[in-house]
Order: C-alpha cells, then sequence, then structure tokens
C-alpha cells in the first residue's frame, strides 16, 4: 500500500539456503534471485538476506543493482552499532536485536534487553510470523511453522497466555519510543544521514 510508505521502507530478503543446500529447483543463482525481488520491489535500496548468508559476490551485486544499504550483520545486544561504508560504496547498518534469537538465547519478552536512548542506534528484527504468533519460545514457532499457509489452522498457535511474548515486547517498545517522544527512522533514513556526515 503506497500510502504507508511515510511510514515503512520496503526492502529485499532473499533467501538463498536453497542454494546453499544443493536445493535449486528454480535452477537460479543468487544473482538471479536478487533479480527476481528487484522486479517485484523495484523501488527497494535495502537488503538482508535470510539466515544473513552473504559474501563478496552478493554485496557486489546488490550495489551494482542499485542498492544502498545492507543490513546483514547480528550483533547481539550490542550498545555499539556503527554504520559505515563497505570497499564498493554499499553501506552497512549493523542491527542488535531480533526476537527468535532473543528466545534462542533463553530471554523472556518482559525486556529486550537494551537500554534505549537517544545516544545510541538500536535496529530491532521483528518478524511478522513471530509478531502474530506472540511467540516467547522456539517451541511454540516450531509447532506452528507447518501451517504458514493454513491460517485458520495457524491461529491455533497463537500465543494467548499471560506470558509476554514478540508482540508483547513489540507494541511495549512503541510505546515507549512514543512516551518519550524518541527518533525512530527507517534504514534508508539511516542510510541517508550517514552519506551527509562523510
Amino acid at each position: 500500500d503506497s500510502s504507508n510508505n511515510s511510514l515503512f521502507e520496503k526492502a529485499i530478503h532473499p533467501n538463498f539456503n536453497p542454494l546453499l543446500l544443493g536445493n535449486n529447483s528454480f535452477h537460479q543463482d543468487y544473482s538471479k534471485i536478487i533479480e527476481s525481488l528487484l522486479e517485484i520491489y523495484p523501488q527497494a535500496k535495502g537488503f538482508r538476506s535470510h539466515s544473513q548468508t552473504t559474501n563478496t559476490p552478493i554485496l557486489d551485486t546488490i550495489k551494482s543493482k542499485g542498492l544502498i544499504y545492507e543490513c546483514n550483520v547480528f550483533l547481539p545486544y550490542s550498545t555499539k552499532i556503527e554504520i559505515y561504508k563497505l570497499w564498493n560504496g554499499l553501506i552497512r547498518i549493523p542491527y542488535n536485536w531480533e526476537d527468535d534469537l532473543h528466545y534462542n538465547y533463553g530471554y523472556n519478552f518482559v525486556d529486550s534487553k537494551i537500554k534505549i536512548s537517544n545516544k545510541n542506534i538500536n535496529i530491532f528484527d521483528f518478524h511478522p510470523i513471530h509478531v502474530y504468533l506472540n511467540t516467547e519460545k522456539k517451541e511454540r514457532y516450531y509447532a506452528a511453522k507447518p501451517f504458514y499457509l493454513y491460517p485458520n489452522k495457524l491461529k491455533e498457535y497463537q500465543n494467548n497466555t499471560k506470558i509476554p511474548g514478540t508482540r508483547n515486547l513489540l507494541i511495549d517498545l512503541l510505546s515507549f519510543v512514543k512516551n518519550i517522544q524518541l527518533n525512530s527512522y527507517t534504514l534508508i533514513e539511516l542510510s541517508n544521514q550517514f552519506k551527509v556526515k562523510e
């Protein structure tokens, strides 16, 4: 929906895992996967691959296709997120929080384990499936995963208990940011700010 362009940014999220596993039923290489996503989302300027899969040829390809940044490096709970430029001019924006890794660390969703302020950059990664399920532990996600394409069945796996999950944490985080009027940015906005400061 183009009416949400000021609030949401579209970027590409290719899955190269089938190539790595030798399961390439579409007979595509990584560049064809990138190109097919850019045909669907020609306005995309950013990149994060599924499972953070990347290498030098992939980074050079996304730069040659007109993308501006990649957000593929995870630094768990880091307080020192720094944006920098790669050899090819691509901007790298690391991120420091992800919902599935939060539960893999064994943390609960009462707290993100990140101190939020305007002094530090914090990049949060929420997966739509975990927001929908309100995932609080990996067992819930793995039980629900076979039913991705069956919404009525998938709904049965939502966390409606009193135990906080991903959705609860996202709502709390958004409320906190709004209530104390913290600045928030899309990744393309951060990229543009970085380019101005260079």
